[in-house]
């Protein structure tokens, strides 16, 4: 089974994550106002052919063709909605895929270090297999493994830490499992925005309700 653990990856995915949802607002709003216009336009179209359905039950109609284009607006706003979240979700994974990129190796070792830990804490230690890119694989020698493991003993006796030979396609982060086992922590960064979708979904949908009521984010 694959295990998610928090770091602070989620704070700085979700500062990004607003920061681009706050620009996409004005763009939402807008295509919202269109929505409800339609929706005003269809039922003032049904009230001017009130008349002529006068003998069909024409308040009833009415009643359910206006409810009807309500929910299309409604509909239609989640649509929008939905849209500028896609957005946001790229936009933060962009991001995530320029970090490594624009970081000398010491930041980069100390993220993947920091994630390690955090691994080995949930696998409470033992011999660990670690997984990463190519590019990352590079950091990982014997050497780095051996000081990481030997700093570590007070906390778990015995660790053991061994680079995979087989690098794995993912942005960065790592991936650590028991050797001999079958208990995995998946910290790469596609798993941790993974986690970490939903807590931003709820943040951005907060930023639009609060643009809609004229409040600020």
């Amino acid at each position: 089974m694959v295990t998610v653990i928090g770091s602070g990856l989620e704070s700085h995915i979700a500062r990004q994550a607003r920061k681009q949802a706050m620009g996409w607002i004005a763009d939402a709003e807008h295509e919202a106002a269109q929505l409800v216009a339609q929706a005003a336009e269809k039922a003032e179209k049904l009230h001017g052919g009130a008349e002529a359905e006068a003998r069909e039950g024409v308040q009833a109609l009415r009643r359910r063709r206006v409810a009807r284009a309500e929910l299309d607006a409604r509909e239609g706003m989640l649509r929008a909605q939905a849209e500028l979240l896609d957005r946001v979700w790229a936009a933060a994974r962009q991001r995530l895929a320029g970090l490594d990129a624009d970081s000398p190796p010491p930041q980069r070792l100390a993220r993947l270090r920091a994630l390690t830990v955090e691994a080995a804490e949930h696998l409470s230690g033992g011999d660990l297999r670690l997984q990463v890119n190519a590019r990352d694989g590079e950091l990982l020698t014997d050497e780095v493994l051996a000081e990481w493991a030997a700093a570590w003993q007070a906390r778990w006796p015995g660790v053991q830490l061994s680079l995979s030979p087989d690098a794995t396609p993912i942005l960065g982060g790592v991936v650590v499992r028991q050797v001999n086992g079958q208990a995995l922590v998946d910290n790469s960064y596609e798993q941790r925005l993974d986690a970490a979708r939903e807590a931003l979904r709820g943040q951005v949908i907060e930023i639009l309700a609060q643009a809609g009521d004229g409040g600020e984010g």
